[in-house]
């Protein structure tokens, strides 16, 4: 986005998500917005991207997609760049499991 002189406190953004569904642990996106101004005066503001409402979309999986999103789709990925590599993974579900196996 190309602006000329921004004044009169004026606001002007380049890219505005009302609301950005994601997971925690996903990398952020690479997409850029780039905004050029010649100049910004008067308590001017000039944002790139404005994201309105941040879900955290975890919750609402079922556990099957849950364990594809965080632990499959990522060791198939890791598998495929480095196919000679190890990869341990520790799972601390005992104590869920012994609380679980108290109660009832």
């Amino acid at each position: 986005m190309l602006l000329g002189v921004v004044a009169g406190g004026s606001e002007v953004t380049g890219r505005v998500v009302e609301a950005l569904y994601t997971l925690p642990f996903l990398p952020v996106s690479d997409s850029q917005v780039e905004i050029k101004a010649a100049a910004v005066l008067a308590r001017s503001q000039v944002v790139g991207e404005k994201i309105n409402r941040l879900v955290n979309i975890a919750e609402m999986l079922d556990e099957y997609t849950l364990l594809h999103a965080v632990l499959i789709d990522p060791l198939v990925k890791l598998q495929t760049l480095a196919p000679n590599e190890t990869v341990v993974v520790l799972i601390d579900a005992l104590v869920g499991w012994s609380l679980s196996f108290a109660t009832n």
